[in-house]
């Protein structure tokens, strides 16, 4: 009997990938309120130059982690990427101990963070839509991506609840001690459906120890070649775009209503991001795998751009308040806190495990490389043109208002985008899929 195929191994694999999840997010959402705070005391207006160094540092990893894949197999890609960041949040925390060294080693830290977020997140999905074969994912990823967002709420109530008893250097040792556990825990998720090939019949005896060989930039030659990697690539601009207007006109309210309170805004930050998780947990337990079953993946996508459209609208109500009377401030605040947590919750909770699963069909030089230039350098290019153009409208004296209903007219593209996804994806994926003859 094929390893895949023994009773019980799919669902074991599943938790192993769960408890991965939950680990890897728990240790993020433990740095990241330290690296909002951290963007916040250097000064709102210097956001995007740091959106330039995340970029910068983005461009220098992207042909690193291309040859890793291209030369190494799958088991020592997972090693040497996690235990390399786990060495690098040591480094961090030994930083921080210094108040002097911290003025310079936080812009550092905001860039690294930016980059290992996205690096670890597409390389663990990357990993599981070649472990799993594509119907496998249809059913899994949704119970896997609560493991995330379980992780998230622990990671956020360890930096409410820590915070003022450990300090912030001893903060950074614990996403070290959960980035190995999540490293261990997907050996074992592979390890428990055995040696059998990645996630498709097609696919040859032990591929998933093959290397996958090819050229540096292979991502981008696949990107170039397929439309339908194309439109996921522009989804993903559209996103980043609203994710990043929304991001900095909150951390000008943040900054407005916490001037000299640097614990304040890290506790609003944690605090923000529970309230998120819990809702994304809610979600994936009761909407995301149902909903995608009912109404197909290209449908689910355009629940996130519905959204943001109307939070933009709400939040320019609101913000357009703010220039005209004194409680218009906390008014912003509260609902840009409101339609945050909706947004990060349908982006995480429905979004995100539906967007991966455009993935499955395709093949492994397009789940890694492909997916990861798009997840990577397409995400965080998305980041920095989105922060610039920000600044720009701001200058133009648009104020934070002006912005929310110019961001609109973006959630309408992006609506008519996730609909020509929804086109492509049945068609395009089968037949790249029949083309090449593995989709693994």
């Amino acid at each position: 009997m094929n390893p895949v195929d023994r009773p019980g191994a799919e669902r074991r694999a599943a938790l192993f990938a769960f408890l991965a999840f939950l680990l890897l997010m728990a240790g993020y959402f433990v740095l990241r309120p330290l690296r909002e705070e951290a963007g916040i005391a250097g000064g709102v207006r210097n956001i995007k130059w740091l959106y330039a160094g995340t970029f910068l540092g983005m461009l220098l990893a992207v042909p690193l982690h291309g040859r890793l894949v291209a030369r190494w197999p799958r088991p020592q890609i997972l090693a040497l990427a996690f235990r390399f960041f786990i060495a690098n949040i040591l480094v961090f925390a030994l930083v921080r101990l210094d108040d002097d060294l911290w003025v310079w080693g936080s812009r550092i830290f905001y860039c690294w963070l930016s980059v290992f977020s996205l690096f670890v997140v597409s390389l663990f999905w990357s990993f599981l839509v070649d472990l799993f074969r594509p119907e496998q994912c249809r059913r899994l990823f949704g119970p896997v991506a609560t493991g995330g967002s379980l992780g998230a709420i622990l990671g956020s109530l360890i930096v409410d609840r820590g915070l003022e008893d450990l300090g912030a250097a001893p903060l950074f040792l614990i996403p070290a001690l959960f980035l190995e556990l999540a490293l261990r825990a997907l050996r074992r998720s592979e390890m428990t459906l055995g040696r059998s090939g990645p996630a498709t019949t097609t696919s040859p005896p032990d591929a998933e120890d093959a290397i996958i060989g090819g050229r540096l930039l292979d991502g981008l030659r696949a990107l170039g070649r397929s439309r339908y990697l194309q439109w996921i690539a522009l989804f993903l601009l559209c996103m980043t775009a609203a994710s990043t207007f929304a991001y900095f006109e909150q951390a000008n309210l943040v900054k407005r209503a916490w001037p000299d309170d640097p614990d304040a805004r890290t506790r609003y930050f944690s605090r923000l991001n529970l309230a998120a998780q819990s809702l994304t947990l809610l979600f994936q337990a009761l909407v995301t795998t149902a909903l995608v079953r009912r109404i197909g993946l290209a449908r689910t996508l355009l629940v996130l751009p519905g959204i943001c459209l109307l939070g933009f609208l709400a939040l320019g109500l609101a913000a357009a308040d703010t220039a005209t009377a004194a409680r218009g401030a906390g008014v912003a605040i509260w609902v840009l806190a409101a339609f945050q947590v909706l947004q990060q919750a349908t982006s995480r909770g429905l979004a995100s495990p539906t967007r991966q699963m455009l993935f499955a069909p395709l093949t492994r030089t397009e789940k890694y490389k492909a997916k990861g230039f798009i997840d990577t350098v397409v995400y965080r290019g998305g980041d920095l043109v989105s922060g610039f153009a920000f600044d720009g409208l701001i200058a133009l004296g648009l104020g934070l208002a002006g912005v929310a209903f110019v961001t609109m007219p973006l959630c309408l593209a992006w609506v008519l985008i996730a609909g020509m996804i929804g086109r492509r994806q049945p068609i395009e994926a089968t037949t790249e899929v029949e083309a090449t003859g593995t989709a693994g």
